[in-house]
């Protein structure tokens, strides 16, 4: 727990975090610490030269992945739904929970309850054991370097000209939907304070198609459309204001 100011009172706060879909006080476990504010490093290439005083840089264009580290504590008298409770049984389920998986889920927390991360768990807990009815642990998770806002999951629809804000200072790399309005080439045009950029999808046989700039994948359903696609980058939307532009055969863009 920490403690919070409220109206001049000190409120103590518990802290949880939720993964996977399942949230902490579920399973009666809390935070006790995490590195809350570590940001990712960037992924670059140091590259020395024979004969050359000073290394030379090379920026790969991305961040690598960040870990985020959590102190826990649980305390098995309070988990609920139990009639008999014995602590290796609580041990057991939270350790089914927060198993480790070869795959990303979202992550979020009390401290950070208005953003989450996409992160794994590479290896498993280990607890240890303060007193018959507690247990705490840490868990490590990879992460991805980026925190995605909640509200960024809700969808904007334009079916003519518009622009589309980004609050925050990174660039978003959206999951675009272009709906033609015949069979066709499609194009339309970004612009930002920086100037433009006009994104062309050929010969578009189905009822839309979906650019994904984050996995870099452009599709219709199970129909691949990565090698009708004209640019050598992927749409993003730049702090600030995005102008959305209907070039050619669009209908609808989301």
């Amino acid at each position: 727990a920490r403690e919070n100011y409220k109206n001049g009172e000190c409120v103590r706060v518990i802290e949880w975090l939720s993964y996977n879909g399942r949230d902490s006080r579920e399973f009666s476990v809390y935070i006790t610490s995490k590195n809350s504010f570590d940001k990712p490093e960037r992924d670059v290439s140091i590259v020395e030269v024979p004969g050359r005083s000073g290394d030379i840089i090379i920026d790969n264009g991305k961040y690598k992945n960040i870990k985020i580290d959590y102190g826990l504590k649980f305390f098995s008298k309070n988990f609920t739904g139990w009639d008999n409770y014995d602590f290796a049984s609580y041990y057991d389920k939270i350790s089914e929970w927060l198993k480790p998986t070869a795959e990303y889920h979202n992550l979020t927390d009390s401290y950070d309850p208005n953003y989450y991360r996409k992160a794994c768990l590479k290896s498993s807990i280990k607890l240890k054991q303060l007193h018959s009815d507690v247990g705490a642990f840490n868990v490590s998770f990879s992460c991805k370097p980026y925190r995605y806002r909640f509200d960024g999951e809700n969808t904007i629809q334009l079916t003519s000209d518009g622009t589309i804000p980004n609050p925050e200072p990174e660039n978003s790399l959206p999951l675009i939907r272009v709906v033609p309005i015949s069979s066709g080439d499609v194009v339309f045009k970004i612009t930002t304070e920086n100037g433009f950029l006009s994104f062309l999808v050929m010969n578009v046989e189905d009822n839309y198609v979906d650019i994904d700039s984050e996995a870099m994948n452009v599709y219709s359903g199970t129909t691949n459309y990565n090698n009708n696609y004209v640019q050598s980058v992927f749409p993003s939307l730049a702090p600030g204001e995005n102008t959305i532009e209907f070039t050619t055969n669009v209908q609808s863009i989301s």
